[in-house]
């Protein structure tokens, strides 16, 4: 299917947005191919968290950004040079090059016993036609085979096809009335510290600030009530923070009647 002939419909149909592209990489972690799955227990959210904190995540999500990218396709490793469920993109000489996998032929250090060159031999089609390309970087060939054996790709349709292998530069030009999402890193957890606690020690790390913010994450936030309290403890505490912070007495008043009773009852009660 020529691409000036899509739809709206289509894209909007078959194109992913922000949001479904980072709930199929969070699926993608429990794949069999996933180099990931240490993190499949993590939360989406988590798994944003970590993917913020992961250099070459950023880098490879920002040249997916280029590409309009299927429902259902996640990253699965890489950098600039990168592998999802359904392409891989080959970063070489400054230029990107898009490979469906339904297009990809060969991908290996070599095609017979006579090829003695030590670089990665790639043999794909492009607009029907065989392409041959050699580097001298390259993804893992066990994880590119495992990836093209799953075939979730298999049962794509023609207007499929022909998304995935342009980019949306391409799709823009030749149809420029097309509107087409663009993929991106979802926001990071707001980072919620125990105001009256850090206002009462002076400090965000003091030990026991972290024991009663870890007490929020892995008690109160797992409970329908302990939500409730979260939520009202933050209506309140910035205010109540703010004089705290200002006057030592308050400081060691909050520090005796309210922090340490507050922490011996969960450390008795552990």
């Amino acid at each position: 299917m020529k691409v000036d002939e899509l739809t709206q419909k289509q894209i909007d149909l078959y194109v992913a947005n922000k949001e479904e592209f980072w709930n199929s990489f969070h699926k993608i972690l429990s794949a069999p191919y996933s180099p990931w799955r240490e993190f499949k227990s993590q939360s989406l959210q988590e798994w944003i968290d970590t993917c913020w904190k992961t250099p070459h995540i950023i880098k490879a999500i920002n040249t997916l950004a280029q590409y309009p990218i299927l429902k259902g396709e996640g990253l699965v490793v890489g950098d600039d040079t990168l592998i999802t469920n359904y392409r891989l993109i080959i970063s070489t000489d400054g230029s990107l090059i898009n490979i469906p996998l339904h297009n990809l032929i060969h991908y290996d250090i070599q095609t017979d016993a006579s090829d003695t060159r030590q670089d990665l031999l790639i043999k794909y089609f492009f607009k029907g036609e065989e392409q041959i390309l050699r580097i001298d970087y390259w993804l893992s060939d066990e994880v590119v085979r495992a990836v093209k054996d799953a075939h979730e790709y298999d049962d794509f349709n023609d207007e499929q096809k022909s998304i995935l292998e342009n980019s949306l530069y391409d799709l823009e030009r030749k149809n420029p009335n097309l509107s087409i999402t663009k993929i991106g890193m979802l926001p990071k957890s707001e980072k919620k510290g125990c105001f009256i606690a850090t206002a009462t020690y002076g400090n965000y790390n003091h030990p026991d600030v972290i024991e009663l913010r870890n007490f929020r994450d892995n008690f109160l936030e797992k409970k329908k009530l302990g939500k409730k309290l979260i939520k009202i403890y933050y209506q309140f505490s910035p205010c109540m923070a703010k004089i705290i912070s200002k006057y030592k007495l308050i400081q060691n008043l909050s520090r005796f009647f309210l922090i340490t009773p507050l922490l011996y009852f969960l450390r008795k009660n552990k």
